[in-house]
């Protein structure tokens, strides 16, 4: 019984990690999307507009991954930084190369 309680309590524990990750690249994304298209009108939909959506979550994805393997070195924003570091409840100890 307690062995169920245990795996249950992992399950749990993994789908709370996969959540959070999610909302970090949303979050990240969106800043870095956001800093790209300052100033320009996206009222409508356009394929400027859609190429930088994707590549900035191309770009969240990519400083997550290193982030996790401890090996994030970036010029981004600090801001984007920032995000990212408060979604894992980290203090802001990223530092930039």
């Amino acid at each position: 019984m307690g062995q169920m309680n245990r795996a249950i309590a992992r399950e749990e524990d993994d789908r709370r990690k996969q959540d959070r990750l999610a909302s970090t690249l949303v979050i990240a994304a969106s800043i870095i999307a956001a800093v790209r298209l300052a100033r320009e009108d996206i009222g409508r939909p356009s394929p400027r507009l859609a190429s930088v959506i994707v590549d900035s979550i191309g770009l969240a994805r990519t400083t997550v991954a290193h982030h996790q393997l401890g090996t994030l070195k970036t010029s981004l924003p600090r801001p984007v930084l920032v995000a990212i570091c408060h979604s894992y409840d980290l203090e802001i100890s990223c530092r930039r190369s």
